[in-house]
């Protein structure tokens, strides 16, 4: 029976509504969306970006 308990708890947290972690969540994800936004600006952030992984993919499969 304990295979088939599982991974991962979803619980409440006690600080669910607290003011304060409101307040981080909230500018957490302005500083996630305005990150990625001046990111994707230049378009050649995003083919460098796809070059990249697709050079980390290549060297994980040949040392593999």
């Amino acid at each position: 029976m304990d295979s088939f308990r599982p991974i991962l708890d979803v619980e409440l947290r006690e600080d669910m509504f607290d003011i304060r972690m409101l307040l981080v969540r909230i500018a957490s994800a302005y500083a996630i969306f305005y990150g990625c936004t001046e990111f994707l600006k230049e378009p050649d952030n995003l083919d460098q970006l796809l070059d990249g992984t697709a050079e980390v993919w290549n060297e994980v499969f040949e040392w593999g």
